[in-house]
């Protein structure tokens, strides 16, 4: 299965931590750990590893959050700015 993301709040946490809320029209009813590309405007800028869904709902539609240690280059301005997609190929569905 592969899908995409669209991210509209980026957040940085003291751990290190990046945590991405993203609207999504389908998607696994649990994003699970996977690999995705990222995109600025269509363009790739970076691979990062997502380590899953934070909340997880199976009930709920529209905005998802998930986290990664990966260097994420966004930050909470830019997402108003560009268009960031996160773009996941080849993931395995959880249940």
């Amino acid at each position: 299965m592969s899908f995409e993301l669209v991210v509209v709040e980026a957040f940085k946490l003291s751990d290190g931590r990046t945590l991405l809320g993203c609207e999504v029209a389908a998607a696994p009813r649990f994003i699970g750990p996977c690999k995705c590309t990222l995109q600025m405007d269509g363009k790739p800028i970076s691979v990062i590893q997502l380590e899953g869904e934070n909340l997880p709902d199976p009930n709920r539609s529209g905005l998802r959050v998930v986290s990664t240690q990966s260097s994420v280059p966004i930050d909470r301005s830019k997402v108003k700015e560009k268009v960031y997609r996160l773009v996941c190929d080849d993931v395995h569905e959880q249940q």
